[in-house]
């Protein structure tokens, strides 16, 4: 295709993660430059191998959650996709607001995960769908309609395209070629965007155009 994406498997069960990695090292754009078993090799191997995606547990000895605080604070981009077995809403929120771009559960076919390091590995973000519905519904369950209907109403006509388009896993560069405006205009709505709706990233921005309006 092109473009290869670097990709690290991180969990500390030997079976699951020769098979992760089997399943990603079989797509021609995608390769697993390292792996690790534990938070401290997963830091370490990040740091110094830097690959565009790092597939992480949450349940390994010294914890998924301590991996991307730590590589937060050492401005890494490598783009975190969580792959757990947890489906607890506490565990979502905070992986998203540590810098993580995906969060997928376990049960994931081998195709999908690819087509998800692929998209991640692209800049755009990817939440199992039943979550992120789970999620919003409880998030907005206790603020009216009328609070959640005036933030939208904020904002103006092409801020409202790139929501729509964010709601779709568009990347900038996707969204700049379909509104026919410039990447660095996309991004200054997408800012703008974050701060009306009182977003955190454009990941809980995406998920809020998903949200029930009734």
């Amino acid at each position: 295709m092109g473009f290869e994406t670097t990709v690290i498997v991180v969990d500390d069960h030997p079976l699951y993660r020769s098979g992760v990695v089997e399943t990603v090292n079989d797509a021609e754009d995608l390769t697993v430059i390292c792996e690790a078993s534990s938070a401290a090799e997963a830091i370490e191997m990040v740091t110094s191998k830097r690959p565009d995606v790092m597939l992480l547990d949450l349940g390994l000895p010294g914890g998924g959650l301590e991996v991307l605080r730590e590589l937060a604070t050492r401005a890494i981009i490598t783009r975190t996709v969580v792959l757990t077995a947890s489906e607890n809403e506490k565990d979502l929120k905070e992986s998203l607001h540590l810098g993580a771009r995906g969060y997928v559960l376990k049960g994931v076919s081998g195709p999908q995960l690819v087509d998800i390091v692929r998209r991640v590995g692209r800049g755009e973000a990817y939440v199992t769908p039943a979550l992120a519905t789970q999620a919003l519904i409880r998030q907005h369950s206790g603020s009216s309609d009328r609070s959640k209907d005036k933030s939208i109403s904020e904002l103006t006509a092409r801020e409202l395209e790139v929501l729509d388009l964010l709601g779709k896993a568009c990347s900038n560069k996707e969204i700049a070629s379909r509104l026919g405006i410039s990447v660095k205009t996309v991004k200054h709505h997408v800012t703008n965007i974050l701060g009306k709706l009182g977003a955190r990233n454009r990941v809980e921005a995406a998920l809020m155009v998903r949200r029930p309006l009734s």
